[in-house]
C-alpha cells in the first residue's frame, strides 16, 4: 500500500478525507431526526403521506410504463377509489362506532367509581394515588351544573378538546395532500438525486440504496396489509369473545400491529374492559369470561399473523431477528414516541445494510492494510 507524500497531503481539503465525509453525513442524519422529533406534530402527517407514496410508487411506475397513463391520472384514480372505499366502510361502521362511543361515554363515570371501590383496600402508594385520581375524576364527571372555581378548568378543557380535534382534522386533511404531492414528484426526485451523485461513487451508492429501498418498501407494504387484516381479525375475535366495545378495541389493536409487538397493549385493554364492564353491572365474573376468552381471541389472531401473514407477506424483508426488532421498537418508542416508533425499524434495517455493505468492508480493508504494513516493516 503506497502512502501519500507530504505535498499531496497539502493539496487535500478537509472534505477529501473519507472519515470527515462519514461524520458529516451521520451528523446530518442525526440533526434531521432531532429536528423532526421536536416538530413531530408537523412531520408525522408528512411522514405518513411520504410512506404511502413510497409504498405505492412501484405500482404507479408499473402502470405508467405499461399502460401509458399519465401519473396525475393514476394518482387521481387511486385517491377516488380510496375515498369511495372509505365512504362505503364509513356507512357500514359509523353506526357501530357511534353506539360504542355513546355507551362508553354513558358508562365512564360508573367505571371510574367501580375501579375506585375495587382498590379501596389496597394500601400501596401506587394504589393510593390511583384511588385518589379515580375518585377525583369520578366526582368531576358526576358533578351536575357549574361549580365555583371550575370555570377556568372547563375553558381549558374545551380548548384541549378543540386542539386535539383540530390536530386530528389537520392530519386527516394533510395526509392525502402530502401523498399526492410526493407520489407526483417521487420519480423525478429520485432521478434528480441520482444525477447529483458523483459518477465515481454512483454505482456503489445506488447498489446500497437499492438494497435499502427493497427492504424498507417490502416492510412498509407488508405491514400495511397485515395491519388491515389484523384490524378485521381482532374485531371479529373480540366480538366472539364477548369483549365490550369490541370494534373500538379490535380496530385499535389492529392499528397498533403496524408496529411489531405493540398490539399486545390491545390484549390488556380487552381484558380490563371485560372485567370492569362486568363489575360495574354487579354481575358474577369468571376467569374464563374475563381472562380466558379475550386472551384466546388475541392469541389466535397473533398465531395467524406470526405463522401465516408475516412469513407469507413479509418473509425476511428487514433481515432482523425478533429479539432485535423488539429491542429496536422499545428504543424507538422511548426516544421519539410515535415518531420514533414509525422510524425505528426502517432506520435499524438501513443501518444494518450500511454496516454490512459499507462499514464492514472498510474495517476489513483497514485490518488487511495494517497486516500488510506490519509484514513490510518486518
Amino acid at each position: 500500500m503506497t502512502k501519500p507524500n507530504r505535498e499531496s497531503l497539502k493539496e487535500l481539503h478537509l472534505w477529501d478525507f473519507r472519515a470527515v465525509q462519514d461524520v458529516f453525513w451521520i451528523g446530518l442524519g442525526v440533526l434531521l431526526l432531532w429536528f423532526g422529533y421536536h416538530l413531530s406534530g408537523v412531520f408525522v402527517p408528512m411522514l405518513v403521506g411520504f410512506g404511502l407514496a413510497y409504498a405505492i410508487n412501484p405500482a404507479l411506475a408499473y402502470i405508467e410504463d405499461h399502460w401509458k397513463w399519465p401519473r396525475s391520472m393514476i394518482i387521481a384514480s387511486m385517491v377516488a377509489v380510496a375515498a369511495a372505499g372509505l365512504v362505503v366502510v364509513g356507512i357500514i361502521l359509523i353506526p357501530v362506532v357511534s353506539d360504542e362511543a355513546e355507551m362508553l361515554a354513558d358508562r365512564a363515570p360508573k367505571y371510574a367509581k367501580t375501579l375506585s371501590q375495587r382498590i379501596e383496600d389496597w394500601e400501596s402508594p401506587a394504589a393510593v394515588k390511583m384511588k385518589s385520581w379515580l375518585q377525583s375524576q369520578s366526582e368531576k364527571v358526576l358533578a351536575e351544573g357549574p361549580a365555583p372555581g371550575r370555570t377556568s378548568e372547563a375553558v381549558i378543557g374545551i380548548f384541549d378538546v378543540l386542539g386535539g380535534f383540530f390536530g386530528v382534522v389537520t392530519g386527516t386533511v394533510l395526509v392525502p395532500i402530502y401523498f399526492c404531492f410526493f407520489a407526483w414528484y417521487f420519480q423525478p426526485l429520485i432521478e434528480t438525486i441520482k444525477d447529483l451523485i458523483p459518477a465515481s461513487h454512483r454505482e456503489p451508492i445506488c447498489r446500497v440504496v437499492g438494497r435499502m429501498d427493497t427492504a424498507v418498501g417490502d416492510f412498509l407494504r407488508g405491514r400495511f396489509f397485515v395491519m388491515v387484516v389484523m384490524m378485521i381479525a381482532f374485531s371479529c375475535g373480540f366480538w366472539l369473545a364477548g369483549v365490550p366495545y369490541w370494534f373500538l378495541i379490535g380496530a385499535s389493536t389492529g392499528l397498533l400491529s403496524f408496529i411489531p409487538y405493540l398490539s399486545v397493549i390491545g390484549a390488556g385493554v380487552a381484558i380490563l374492559a371485560t372485567w370492569i364492564d362486568a363489575q360495574s353491572d354487579g354481575g358474577q365474573t369468571t376467569t374464563t369470561a374475563v381472562l380466558g376468552f379475550p386472551l384466546l381471541a388475541f392469541s389466535v389472531v397473533q398465531l395467524l399473523e406470526g405463522w401465516l401473514l408475516t412469513p407469507w407477506i413479509q418473509s425476511k424483508s428487514m433481515e432482523m431477528n425478533p429479539v432485535a426488532v423488539f429491542i429496536v421498537v422499545l428504543i424507538g418508542g422511548a426516544v421519539g414516541g410515535l415518531y420514533g416508533l414509525l422510524l425505528a425499524i426502517p432506520i435499524a434495517g438501513c443501518g444494518r445494510i450500511l454496516f454490512s455493505d459499507v462499514l464492514l468492508p472498510r474495517l476489513q480493508e483497514w485490518a488487511n492494510s495494517s497486516d500488510t504494513d506490519v509484514s513490510e516493516s518486518g
